[in-house]
């Protein structure tokens, strides 16, 4: 068998559980996405025997749609969360939560 899919969800909560975060991410493509790449489309034209100019044309056009509109990518989910906070906050809620998503997001794309 080989991987077919893969998700990663990490969860952190205070001890209490009464906080926590949630940290989602999974591949994500459209329907006519293709399952395999033609390995022209991986390797320097020059490199190949023949249709050269055509693998050249391929690799220019992906590239531009790629640009404009992916056909795969990855999927980032970020929830924050309180249970039963003693008095509610609401506005405290968000700057937090805004803070934590924020936070978590930008460690995870800089590593």
């Amino acid at each position: 068998m080989t991987p077919r899919s893969y998700d990663l969800t990490s969860v952190l909560e205070n001890k209490e559980r009464s906080e926590g975060l949630r940290f989602s991410i999974s591949p994500t493509f459209k329907i006519d996405a293709p399952l395999a790449l033609d390995p022209r489309l991986t390797m320097a034209p020059r490199l190949l025997k023949e249709g050269q100019r055509k693998a050249l044309i391929g690799q220019l056009k992906r590239k531009k749609q790629r640009e404009r509109d992916p056909l795969a990518g990855l999927s980032i989910d970020v929830d924050y969360w309180w249970l039963n906070p003693e008095e509610t906050a609401i506005e405290e809620f968000l700057d937090i939560s805004e803070k934590q998503i924020e936070e978590s997001t930008k460690a995870f794309l800089e590593k």
